[in-house]
């Protein structure tokens, strides 16, 4: 499954493709929520633009191969429930000499 992630200079907006679906996030918005390892941020679907979260691993952790794996495994998880969030997806990039590699 292709997952995107693109951000155009000078956007704070960063756009979020999962599953053949595109979801958009600001960067420079006031986040929901901070965690030791992330921040959580309101983010819309492109096409309908319901309401989602976005998780977002604190850039000194996206290289980090553990983190990486247990955001992967969370992600992987199904469950359904009214009083939590239902995971869309995972879209990952990793920082390389400046480079993003999508």
């Amino acid at each position: 499954m292709l997952h995107q992630v693109y951000q155009q200079e000078g956007d704070s907006r960063i756009f979020l493709q999962v599953s053949g679906h595109w979801y958009y996030y600001d960067s420079n918005s006031i986040p929901l929520g901070k965690g030791a390892m992330g921040t959580v941020y309101l983010g819309f679907s492109c096409d309908s633009n319901q309401r989602i979260a976005v998780k977002r691993v604190k850039d000194i952790y996206a290289n980090n191969k553990m983190i990486r794996e247990r955001a992967k495994l969370e992600a992987s998880l199904s469950f359904s429930h009214p009083n939590l969030v239902q995971m869309i997806g995972l879209c990952e990039y990793i920082l390389i000499q400046g480079l993003f590699l999508y």
